[in-house]
């Protein structure tokens, strides 16, 4: 097994060997390069991620064949080529039913983006609690059936943003019981066409500018 030191985990662990799709990605080639923080060792490329919550995960930058379920064609969809991590060092707050992380975010390297052509860059999900019974899990949509629509479906457009790789929307107000307190702040100000607060599933809180708060 390459993983060297790893969290518990239920599900079996990825040995590379098994695939005839795996490949590790080259040094220096254009695909480790697309990668943010990568170095180079005996023309490997490896690459390294910490997170907020001190988990992290060390490990090959390596391409290979992700493979879904299709609700739409019946059948399996495979992505041939998808830049993956494969982690040889991985420790932290991740729960062993689960079996790595995937990046949803708007960066060039997420799963979303290297999807992007074959999904039309729809995505959908509802996360269930984390410590949720065993008989629930969330819902993840690709493509199609990720648009939401109805006829008490309201939305709010994502916008751009500071941070490629996040999502953005436009906080305009909030009401606290029945009052009114329209958003400004010098911290983050409203711009046209540009969103003022993050969407992050990753974090539980809701955090506000200060000065906005304190209002």
């Amino acid at each position: 097994m390459p993983c060297s030191s790893c969290y518990k985990q239920k599900s079996p662990l990825f040995e590379p060997k098994n695939s005839n799709t795996y490949k590790v990605v080259s040094c220096p080639s254009s695909q480790c390069q697309s990668v943010s923080g990568t170095s180079c060792s005996e023309d490997t490329c490896h690459y390294k991620r910490f997170y907020r919550d001190r988990s992290y995960s060390n490990g090959i930058v390596s391409t290979e064949t992700i493979t879904f379920n299709s609700t739409s064609l019946g059948q399996t969809v495979a992505l041939p080529q998808i830049i993956i991590g494969c982690g040889h060092n991985n420790s932290g707050l991740f729960n062993e039913d689960g079996s790595g992380v995937i990046g949803l975010g708007r960066g060039s390297m997420s799963l979303i983006s290297q999807m992007d052509s074959s999904i039309d860059g729809n995505l959908s999900y509802c996360l269930v609690p984390a410590f949720s019974p065993l008989n629930s899990s969330s819902k993840m949509s690709f493509g199609n059936n990720a648009v939401v629509s109805g006829a008490m479906v309201v939305s709010t457009p994502l916008l751009s943003g500071d941070l490629k790789s996040f999502y953005f929307v436009k906080l305009e107000a909030m009401s606290v019981g029945r009052k009114k307190l329209q958003y400004n702040s010098t911290l983050m100000p409203i711009a046209p066409g540009r969103g003022n607060i993050i969407v992050d599933s990753g974090t539980t809180l809701t955090m506000l500018p200060k000065d906005f708060y304190n209002e």
